[in-house]
């Protein structure tokens, strides 16, 4: 199926303006907020774009940045590092299947028990909490930092190995690694 299908969005008539939240629109964590976010939400009704939010955040952790910075709800909010997309109805975000859809087909040798199991064949690695795992993203900590990229060659390794075709995402998080 077509992703972008005519039939399930509006034509593209108008800008699109995409934008991250965290270090962008929103401060990263402890960062200083530096009040841009009503000039961006002028700018918005002014110009009338698409408006897209693209972020690792799930959309409760979305939903907790709109109430506390007033974020205007966007057209389209793609989180969870790209896995989960959201369109707008109403004055709303619901689900669109039609990603899941598009992931799905585009990995079909996805298997999300596979992926579980890294955490138990790599020394190293543990499973984030269930709030922050779904069907397509399987998130782990890494128990020491010195050990990154030798825990992310060996999970490359393993999913290759067992044929699975996958996306391996690493960050650290600049608060607790300063």
């Amino acid at each position: 199926s077509d992703v972008c299908s005519s039939d399930q969005y509006p034509a593209f008539d108008r800008m699109i303006w995409a934008t991250d939240l965290d270090g962008t629109l929103l401060p990263n964590r402890h960062d200083p907020y530096d009040e841009s976010l009503p000039l961006f939400n002028e700018l918005v009704y002014r110009y009338k774009p698409y408006l897209v939010y693209v972020s690792g955040r799930n959309l409760q952790l979305y939903e907790d940045a709109q109430t506390e910075f007033d974020l205007l709800t966007p057209d389209f909010f793609i989180g969870d590092v790209g896995t989960k997309m959201y369109k707008k109805e109403g004055d709303r975000l619901v689900i669109d299947t039609s990603w899941d859809d598009y992931i799905q087909e585009s990995t079909p040798n996805w298997d999300e028990k596979e992926a579980r199991a890294l955490s138990k064949k790599i020394s190293g690695l543990s499973l984030q909490e269930e709030s922050k795992l779904h069907h397509f993203k399987i998130s782990f900590y890494i128990q020491d930092i010195q050990s990154k990229n030798e825990c992310v060659r060996a999970a490359r390794r393993e999913l290759t190995s067992i044929g699975m075709n996958a996306t391996l995402i690493d960050s650290i998080d600049p608060i607790k690694h300063a």
